[in-house]
């Protein structure tokens, strides 16, 4: 009789250890597939996350060029003319300042400088190399013009220097003036003179009362 009973006691006991592993088991089997569920849709989440931020990065690339112009376009326009002729000078290098210009010329239709920023002067022959290629832009606009083309206004030229040079052509009262912007290292677009025309047509609408045109040795 009391072997008996041991026996039921040890029957009793095994089957109360072997019932506990199994619910141990089992809960571990779910905390597994919790913990794979919740893997898998951080994964998932990451996934989406990295495609968003390609997606942001993209948008950004094509986006930075048109708010650079925008800026460039808007500091260009706060450029203030005024002083008349005699502050000229002054109002080039202002232009140079707004656009982070590395040279900025203004020549006439005979191919005269008629005023260059002041760091111009830091490159030898500066005003007269750019001077000269804008001489050149308005024989090409005068040529396409003759063949019946519509007149070009903005030519920008991209050198193997990865130096960037815009030309804006414009007349003020008969004559035709080239403005000049050189930069390095960004792009212009052809228009990106444009807020600038106005201004120099103000300023040199009385030019022929005391504006003495740029000698090409003062750049030296």
């Amino acid at each position: 009789m009391i072997a008996a009973i041991i026996a039921l006691a040890v029957m009793a006991a095994a089957l109360f250890f072997t019932s506990g592993w199994f619910v141990a088991a089992r809960s571990e089997r779910r905390a597994r597939a919790t913990a794979e569920d919740a893997l898998t849709a951080c994964n998932q989440r990451n996934t989406t996350l990295e495609a968003e931020l390609a997606a942001a990065r993209e948008f950004q690339s094509v986006l930075s060029p048109v708010l650079v112009r925008e800026k460039l376009t808007s500091d260009l326009a706060n450029v203030k003319a005024t002083g008349g002729l005699r502050a000229l000078p002054r109002l080039i290098d202002e232009i140079a300042d707004a656009g982070a210009f590395s040279a900025v010329t203004l020549s006439d239709d005979a191919g005269l400088p008629v005023a260059a920023s002041t760091n111009v002067d830091l490159a030898p022959d500066g005003v007269d190399r750019l001077v000269g290629t804008a001489s050149l832009v308005l024989m090409l606009a005068d040529r396409a013009n003759l063949n019946g083309e519509p007149k070009p206004l903005g030519l920008v030229l991209h050198d193997e220097s990865n130096r960037t040079v815009a030309y804006r052509i414009f007349g003020v009262e008969g004559a035709r003036f080239v403005l000049t912007a050189a930069t390095r290292g960004r792009l212009l677009s052809p228009d990106a003179l444009d807020p600038l025309v106005g201004k120099l047509e103000t300023v040199l609408a009385h030019r022929s009362i005391d504006v003495t045109p740029l000698s090409s040795s003062s750049s030296a």
